[in-house]
Order: C-alpha cells, then structure tokens, then sequence
C-alpha cells in the first residue's frame, strides 16, 4: 500500500514533466483552500510564462500574554509563504492537470510556553523551520466530476475546514483541537506535511464527497521538526473521508471520519504498555451567510464545528468551535467573535489527579478580533483572547492575550 501511494505520487508528477483567499486559511499560509476547477490567472509578473503564476505572503504576529498562563510576556512570530501554481493545459495541453508548490520559513515563537494553552493562541507558531510545504499534482475529471490528487499535501486546506472560521488567530478555528492533536507527528497539516493521495467527486449544486489516504507521520519519522518524506516503518496511514452539502443559497453542512491504521499507546497504560488500534474520530461541520440588508456590501456569516476522538490515546476528547463574522466592503473590514472548548479525556483527568495536578474539564478560548485590509498587498488585524483554564489546568491562571498582525501579500 505503502508503495502504491509513492507510485501515484510519482506517476503523477512525472506526467507534469513530461509535458490555489477571502476570510478563510486560519493557518496564515496563502493555500489553495480547495481545489476547484477555474479559469488560471494570469500572471501579473511580465517575466512569468502564460500558465504559471507567483505569489508570496508575509504574516507577522506581536502578541502579549497580560495576565494569567505561565508567565507574562510578549512574543514575535513570522511566517513567509511563497507559492508557484503551473496550468497543464496552458503549458503543456494537459486539460485539468495543475502543479502547486509551496515553500515556507517560520521564526518560531515561545508564545505558547508562556500562555500554557493548548489551543494554540497563534496559528502560525511553530518551530523555526524553513522547507516544502506542499508539492502536489491535480487532475480534474470534469466529465466525471472527479478531482484526484497526489502529492505532499496540507489536510486542513479541504478537510475540517470553515471558510469565515479562518479570520480568527487561535489554532483551533482552522482544524480542530481533536483532529490537530493527534498522531505522532500530528497529522498532514502546518507545519507539517506528508505525501498523500486524495479523491473529490463533486455533486454540482449539491455538494461534495472527499477521501484521502495520507502517510501516518509527517516529516522525519523521529523527530517532527526535521524535514522528510520517508514512508514506511511503522507510519501506517490517516485514512479521512467528508462529505458536504450545500445548505440553501449560501450556507454548507458536512461532517468527515478519521482513523489511523498504526497502533498507539494507551495513556494510562504506564507501567504495563498497552496499544490501541483505534485512533479514530469524526467532525462536523455547518456554515451560513447572510445579508441583513443594512446595505448591499455588508455580510454575516455563522459557523459551527464539532469533533471527537478516542480519549484513551489522545488528551482531547471533545471540541467544540462557533463564532459570527461581520464583513463589509468585500472583506476590507472584517470583524468577528468566537469560542473554541477542548474537553480533556478522562484518562488525562485521571493521570493529572493521580499526579496531584488540580483539572478543569475543559480549556475554553474566547477571542475577539477585527481585520482591515488598507491596499491590496497591507492589511492590519487586532486580536484579543480569553483563554479559562489554560490545558484543562487549575493551577494555570485564566490567560489573556492580545495583541496585532501584519500581513504583506503579493502577487
């Protein structure tokens, strides 16, 4: 199976030789999002060929920790993107064929060591890296409605994803504390990623059915913060299917499952190992938009996200995220609020007992924020979150945190 996955990965890069923002991407990277079939831009760069386009994106965060957590503090973190898309049909008549490569260099940052929260107060934290991203080849079936893609490939830019969800900084509005936590390496998703193979088949005006099969650990099988694609050993797969139905003119409902096929130690199994293999979950999804008629550019737009995963493996049990977005002008001034749980597991709650470790039921995140973008390559965002038992912990003060970002984007 293993070798299949390469072989697709490869058959179709080789077929590329021979011859993807509104409100949402939560993570801070300019992704693709999703992948459906358009028109390929052209290029504003005259040195660009027809058929291939660049773009690069720049997010900066400054944010504080004013009270509560573990310690006060302010904290940097940078994250630079730079994206290359290449149209088959434009550059070598290959009809629905698109090649997107993404490079990215993170700071790192220590905000979280100071807020001690588990959902992420910023979503572009992480390690000081610099590396591919993703590499993938899609083709689209029209005729048949399919879409197939084959690649390294970032699971939260199709799966478990809310577009106006995406304007909020914490982690937990672009993938879900539930999923985002799990494998060992996490799963395919910033900052890192693994080479997968995904299929779409897209019911127009009625929505879509998705199922992927992505290589268990992303990265270097022993270290998370080490660049690789090595597939075998004891990786195994993270096998995710969602489905999504359009709501209406403007709304969505969907859900997904998820499970891993390698086997992973129970967490209260201490002193005698005990694996598992079922690290499994499911998530759903709704999302709605509104005019309420105050004038013709002014938007709501309502979301909600659920999910779960095995408490026995995994310290989130639960998640649950919802949140309204205002937005006028076409998205140059957004506004919204937010409230993200993650409910720990009882073998968590038991372990933090049993060591003397006073738990809440639950990390809660309330978060406030507003976008204005001020040209079309500036745009300026103010946040401030409430972070109620930060990691489920009593001992760990209420956090706030609050602070700006600067995003500098070019195409």
């Amino acid at each position: 199976m293993r070798r299949m996955l390469i072989a697709a990965a490869v058959a179709l890069v080789t077929a590329v030789s021979a011859q993807e923002h509104s409100i949402a991407d939560n993570r801070g990277v300019p992704a693709d999002g999703t992948s459906e079939e358009r028109p390929f831009p052209e290029p504003r760069t005259p040195f660009l060929p027809a058929g291939m386009s660049f773009r690069a994106a720049v997010k900066s965060d400054l944010l504080s920790v004013a009270s509560g957590g573990l310690r006060r503090g302010a904290h940097s973190i940078t994250q630079a993107d730079l994206i290359t898309e290449l149209d088959g049909h434009t550059l070598a008549g290959l009809s629905g064929a698109r090649l997107f490569v993404q490079f990215m260099a993170n700071s790192g940052g220590g905000l979280n060591a100071s807020s001690g929260e588990m959902q992420l107060a910023s979503n572009i934290e992480a390690y000081r890296t610099m590396r591919l991203y993703q590499c993938w080849l899609e083709q689209q079936l029209p005729d048949l409605g399919l879409s197939l893609l084959a690649g390294l490939f970032d699971l939260n830019s199709e799966f478990y994803v809310t577009e106006s969800s995406g304007l909020f900084l914490n982690s937990s509005f672009g993938i879900g504390a539930d999923l985002a936590q799990t494998g060992r390496n996490g799963p395919s998703i910033f900052p890192s990623t693994s080479l997968a193979f995904r299929v779409r088949y897209d019911m127009p005006e009625v929505g879509s059915l998705s199922a992927a099969l992505f290589d268990g650990t992303p990265g270097a099988s022993d270290d998370a913060e080490r660049f690789g694609i090595a597939v075998g050993g004891n990786d195994g797969y993270l096998a995710v299917t969602e489905v999504s139905f359009a709501a209406g003119e403007s709304g969505r409902i969907g859900g997904g499952f998820w499970r891993y096929t390698a086997s992973f130690d129970d967490l209260c199994a201490v002193d005698i190992p005990v694996t598992r293999q079922d690290n499994d979950g499911a998530y759903i999804l709704a999302e709605l938009s509104l005019s309420p008629g105050w004038t013709d550019d002014e938007a709501l737009h309502l979301f909600f996200r659920g999910g779960t995963a095995n408490g026995h493996l995994n310290a989130v049990h639960r998640h649950i995220g919802t949140g309204v977005v205002y937005e006028r002008g076409g998205g140059a001034l957004v506004a919204g609020y937010a409230v993200a749980v993650a409910e720990i597991g009882d073998d968590v709650a038991l372990l933090q007992m049993l060591d003397g470790t006073p738990s809440a039921a639950a990390e809660s995140v309330h978060e406030l924020t507003i976008s204005r973008r001020f040209t079309d390559w500036l745009t300026l965002q103010g946040d401030l979150q409430y972070i109620i038992h930060p990691s489920a912990r009593r001992d760990i003060g209420h956090a706030l945190v609050g602070g700006a970002r600067i995003i500098i984007a070019m195409e």
